[in-house]
């Protein structure tokens, strides 16, 4: 029975008006999972999330419930989610996205078949990429979207997850590591899922703490920045720059306005580590290229001429009108 194989966890924070909807319709009589095990890891919510999952759970015995003595943060609930998988097959499902259980079969009958990583969701993906490893890792990028056997979770595994709780993509490493070992995640023809989150994702990174006592890494954290870090594992270099050019032009529109980003983020405040991270992982003339066009907005803004290389910065001419 699938009962016995796949368990799903949902990692919550302050939405139990979000998670009651979620939980409705996980649970309703025609639903093909209403059995399947669920456990709510709450994020230390201070809403009414625990008398709300308190009386739930008495008329339905597959909800069980713990709650973190402190809030980890997105990427630490993610970790620990993770860390409490139990059954052959896991599925991280958001307090807040939309589900289409039409679509249930086919995981049924991929679970049987015995994929390892199943991609749940299309929204990232357009005509003919379904078998493109930038565009499904894209799409995986969010959390929801992932099915995957619990084989993957080593203890090296396990050590990647945790140590990418800052970049908020900790789920990301044992699918690159299935990647990287030559594998294709096995893609729903049907998406099972979608994103209904309501906020941008950045405002995820700083979530629930005071801003001003988060080390700088984490407040200046961002979605590209966090991403750059995690592809930065893919081991083919050319498919690890695709994956990096194909993620830029879907979260920043062109190449244009993702160099002005980093510049205006980052290299303007004189934060440069960030811009670094992420320029690791493009090809040597998107490298060149972001340099230039740093020195053209930092003239712009300060009328002077710099040269930037891979983060030291040179002034070479000064303006005085």
């Amino acid at each position: 029975m699938l009962k016995n194989k796949l368990e799903i966890i949902i990692p919550t924070y302050n939405r139990q008006h979000l998670l009651a909807q979620t939980l409705t319709q996980l649970l309703d009589d025609k639903s093909p999972i209403k059995d399947i095990n669920i456990l709510v890891l709450d994020n230390n919510s201070s809403d009414n999330t625990p008398n709300y999952i308190e009386k739930i759970k008495k008329t339905h015995s597959n909800i069980s419930y713990i709650r973190n003595h402190y809030n980890l943060g997105i990427g630490g609930n993610i970790a620990r989610a993770l860390e409490y998988a139990s059954k052959e097959y896991v599925w991280l499902l958001g307090d807040d996205d939309i589900i289409f259980l039409d679509a249930w079969p086919e995981v049924e009958k991929a679970i049987q078949k015995g994929e390892k990583v199943i991609c749940a969701a299309n929204y990232n993906l357009q005509n003919g990429e379904e078998k493109s490893i930038p565009a499904l890792l894209l799409q995986m990028s969010f959390v929801s979207c992932n099915i995957v056997h619990t084989s993957l979770f080593t203890n090296t595994e396990m050590a990647n997850i945790v140590n990418n709780i800052y970049t908020l993509f900790p789920h990301i490493p044992p699918i690159i590591t299935y990647i990287n070992n030559g594998y294709i995640p096995y893609l729903l023809q049907k998406p099972l899922v979608t994103n209904g989150m309501k906020q941008t994702t950045d405002t995820s990174y700083i979530r629930g703490y005071d801003n001003t006592e988060l080390y700088l890494k984490q407040r200046s954290m961002s979605w590209i920045v966090g991403w750059a870090n995690v592809i930065a594992q893919i081991s083919n270099k050319k498919l690890q720059q695709q994956c990096m050019a194909r993620s830029i032009i879907a979260i920043h529109g062109s190449w244009g306005e993702f160099n002005r980003c980093i510049f205006s983020w980052y290299i303007s405040k004189g934060n440069f580590l960030p811009a670094l991270e992420v320029t690791r992982v493009l090809p040597f003339w998107r490298k060149i290229f972001l340099w230039i066009s740093v020195s053209i907005y930092q003239q712009k803004e300060n009328n002077a001429w710099y040269i930037f290389f891979f983060g030291i910065k040179t002034k070479i001419w000064v303006s005085h009108k």
